[in-house]
């Protein structure tokens, strides 16, 4: 080729018969020496004549193994801008590295005068960032990066600025061949137990801090390729896997085949287990028994996801969404669009639902089906596979995955799905998607996996927070209710300790909550106290008794509940009243109002 790219000539004939080059070189008449593994040198001859020395004289170019032809530097090189954030034992600066530089050294100081800094660090060439885990956890300071090569050294750019606080690392445990991809999510108990497991059969369970409780191995004959994982109100485990569903006592000492099943697993607002077996739907309670008889599928393939009202959800192999009742008729039915993929995302607190009706595509449809947004994506977006939603449900968070690996998070407007800010992972994604599950806290703070890292990104602007590096691939965290951040990386269960509850929204995390239920709601209900909105003609505020967060259902009769259309105020700002209150949307003559827990 020539410098533009375009074809000169082309050789073939001979190239069929050379074994891999182990390396190449050309020198300055054209001539194209290839070395095989057997040990020969062949030359090839493209009449190409060189003007000047062999442009590629050594394996690398040179002896300095630069696999560059860059002059040699006869500069100082420029200022290198770094930023700073709060990481998990200490602070991180970051800088992009040229990689034509001899090193970088990291200067720290209290005061933005780089006179009174004291050199922290060096770092090579290649390296794109320093850890200070010396840095006290509140502390403001400022940072510098210096960069120097064979002839000076960089001026100082404006000093990278941090003051944050990190949560501590509360725990980290071991787990034999947890490292598996996609890395599992764990489940954490309403006692307060992580029980993690992976595809080979292996189970753990252990206390927030760390301590054991117990170890358990199925055969990897019986429980291959764990996809989930959930626990109910009496701490028993499930696992849906690729050869079935099965149950695991609280104390890790038997567990029992329910079925054969080919699809995801959910634990509704009503206690009962839905999931596929076969070709049928079934419902079945925490023992295993099953409730009524079971529901030919029609073809139909479980989303995993069920409301607050105990709407379940399945997606038919022409694209088409289906909200399915108790006893799995077909409540109302939403064509997405012009693909067979479409993919829920999550539930909203109104009854909403979030999905990708296509690879590049994003919608929201209300409780009962209709279409109340649509917002294409970049064409060379390969498929969305996960979301989150902030407090109250204002704020949606999409991990979509691009042709080049790249893995991006975008906040969206959850009433029009226009883009707020976006966050682009700075490592190629290991596995697309899966890797990706987002989290948020009730302050706002989105918990996002990017390879071997987690961010904690501020979900107004999408600035970094504070980050964790882990030994491995970080998994989907899950947020305990005394906010402990919950995940895996590489083989490790790590603990941090954190402080801030999850979301009150309709979709916080993977699997809806930390016990992975992908249900909303829970049996029982709140009892509601109903006072007159402030400044409404006519109009009602519906509040928890306790001033606790609670999903709010609507009926006319008593016996069919829905999601309560209408609005949420944040009353810690809104109101004098501690806790969420909802404005419903009054209708009829007649209305029913009831509130579950979240």
């Amino acid at each position: 080729l020539d410098g533009t790219g375009s074809l000169v000539s082309r050789l073939s004939t001979m190239l069929s018969s050379l074994d891999p080059a182990p390396f190449t070189l050309l020198d300055t008449q054209g001539h194209l020496f290839l070395g095989s593994y057997s040990g020969s040198v062949s030359a090839l001859d493209f009449g190409v004549s060189m003007a000047t020395n062999a442009p590629w004289p050594l394996p690398r170019h040179d002896v300095g193994n630069r696999g560059s032809t860059a002059k040699p530097v006869i500069s100082a090189p420029p200022a290198v801008s770094a930023v700073a954030s709060p990481w998990v034992d200490g602070n991180r600066v970051r800088w992009t590295s040229t990689g034509a530089l001899v090193d970088y050294a990291i200067y720290r100081s209290e005061s933005p005068d780089l006179t009174q800094a004291t050199r922290i660090g060096q770092a090579l060439a290649s390296a794109s960032h320093l850890d200070d885990p010396t840095a006290v956890a509140g502390t403001p300071y400022f940072y510098w990066v210096l960069a120097s090569n064979a002839v000076g050294v960089s001026p100082a750019a404006p000093p990278a600025s941090v003051a944050g606080v990190t949560p501590t690392v509360r725990a980290r445990m071991t787990l034999p061949a947890m490292g598996s991809t996609p890395p599992p999510v764990p489940v954490v108990r309403l006692d307060g137990s992580v029980v993690m497991g992976n595809g080979t059969g292996w189970s753990l369970s252990m206390d927030l801090d760390g301590r054991p409780l117990w170890t358990n191995r199925i055969s990897s004959a019986l429980v291959s390729q764990v996809v989930q994982m959930l626990s109910d109100a009496t701490g028993q485990i499930f696992l849906g896997t690729a050869n079935g569903v099965f149950r695991i006592a609280p104390d890790g000492s038997s567990f029992t085949k329910l079925a054969s099943n080919t699809g995801l697993i959910s634990l509704g607002p009503d206690g009962l287990l839905r999931f596929r077996a076969g070709q049928n739907f079934i419902l079945r309670d925490p023992v295993g028994e099953i409730i009524g008889s079971p529901t030919p599928a029609n073809g139909l393939e479980l989303a995993g996801f069920v409301r607050s009202d105990g709407l379940a959800f399945a997606r038919s192999a022409s694209g088409v969404i289906h909200g399915l009742d108790a006893t799995w008729a077909s409540a109302w039915e939403a064509p997405p669009g012009e693909s067979a993929t479409a993919t829920l995302l999550a539930l909203g607190l109104d009854g909403s639902v979030f999905l990708a009706p296509t690879p590049q595509s994003l919608a929201a449809l209300d409780a009962s089906g209709n279409l109340m947004w649509r917002q294409p994506l970049e064409s060379d977006t390969r498929f969305v596979f996960s979301a989150a939603l902030g407090p109250l449900d204002k704020t949606l968070w999409v991990v979509s995955y691009a042709v080049d690996r790249t893995q991006t998070l975008r906040a969206l407007d959850s009433a029009s799905g226009s883009e707020r800010w976006r966050f682009t992972g700075s490592l190629p994604a290991s596995a697309p998607g899966q890797l990706s599950l987002p989290a948020v806290t009730d302050d706002h703070t989105v918990l996002l996996p990017d390879d071997h890292l987690l961010w904690a990104l501020d979900g107004g602007t999408g600035a970094v927070r504070w980050g964790f590096e882990g030994s491995g691939q970080v998994g989907p965290p899950v947020i305990h209710e005394d906010g402990s951040i919950v995940f895996t990386s590489g083989d490790e269960v790590i603990v941090l300790r954190g402080s801030r509850p999850p979301a009150f929204s309709g979709w916080p995390m993977a699997g809806h909550d930390a016990r992975g239920s992908r249900s909303q709601g829970a049996l029982g209900g709140r009892d509601l106290v109903i006072a007159p909105t402030d400044g409404e003609a006519a109009g009602i505020t519906l509040r928890a008794d306790d001033g606790g967060a609670f999903i709010p259902l609507v009926s006319e009769d008593l016996r069919q509940w829905r999601p309560a259309q209408g609005a949420f105020r944040d009353s810690t700002t809104d109101l004098p009243a501690a806790g969420p209150s909802h404005s419903p949307r009054l209708e009829g003559t007649r209305q029913f109002f009831r509130g579950v827990s979240p």
